[in-house]
């Protein structure tokens, strides 16, 4: 079924849109420049997600853009028999689930580090070192990484218990 994969290369063009997005934001905005230039702790400014997930777990990184590409390459994989479609549609699933599980855990640490950072935020306008307290909050790329890394691995699921075994 060719729904399917326009799904999961939908998926994929958002996984990889989502790669290139800023990993959180924040409000402090010149504040946390000079934060970090008082406390390595504070960061200067936040990443795209890729270099966020890279700096982290390299492999991790390089394991989720892996399995993009390898759903995208099957599903452009021009079909050779209807006997035949369930193989690549089950590794389209399989590579939709390591990028979900991937993305889903990069983006639970994401959200600790936010937490962590919003901690730092509330201790330095306790002290008094700010006029106002000052917050931080994951970017929505996060969110659009595990919704096409999600719709990777659905398309994939659909297309593999879908597919024609004439």
């Amino acid at each position: 079924m060719h729904y399917t994969r326009i799904l999961a290369l939908v998926g994929g063009v958002i996984a990889a849109i989502a790669l290139f997005l800023k990993s959180a934001s924040s409000d402090a905005g010149e504040v946390l420049t000079q934060l970090s230039q008082a406390d390595d702790a504070f960061p200067a400014g936040f990443d795209n997600i890729w270099t966020a997930i890279y700096d982290d777990k390299s492999w991790a990184a390089i394991l989720l853009v892996i399995a993009v590409i390898v759903a995208v390459a099957l599903v452009l994989m021009p079909p050779v028999r209807a006997a035949l479609q369930r193989i690549p549609a089950a590794g389209v699933a399989l590579a939709g689930i390591v990028a979900l599980a991937v993305s889903v855990i990069a983006m639970m640490d994401a959200m600790d580090s936010v937490s962590t950072l919003n901690d730092g935020f509330e201790l330095v306008f306790a002290g008094g070192l700010t006029p106002e307290q000052y917050t931080a909050s994951i970017g929505f790329g996060w969110y659009l990484l595990v919704g096409g890394s999600l719709l990777i691995a659905v398309a994939g699921l659909i297309g593999a218990f879908t597919s024609d075994d004439s």
